[in-house]
């Protein structure tokens, strides 16, 4: 149901959308992905891990503005 919906560049849409959002208003997020997009959970939650992926990548490649908070890890 969902596979022609969700093709990479829709995928990468929504990711580009949605990395803004990330962290402070993660919730908001995913309500867009549940109620905007009427996703199912796992693909929801799948988007918002793709979303952390990225927006952790962007945090490393401009170190200056890298919180460790947001690292994996998760060190302070």
């Amino acid at each position: 149901m969902f596979r022609n919906f969700l093709s990479e560049e829709v995928v990468q849409e929504l990711v580009k959308r949605l990395i803004p959002l990330y962290p402070h208003e993660a919730e908001r997020a995913t309500k867009i992905l549940l109620e905007e997009y009427e996703l199912p959970v796992n693909i929801a939650y799948m988007i918002m891990s793709l979303v952390h992926m990225k927006k952790s990548n962007d945090d490393i490649l401009n170190w200056p503005l890298f919180d460790v908070r947001m690292s994996a890890f998760g060190l302070n």
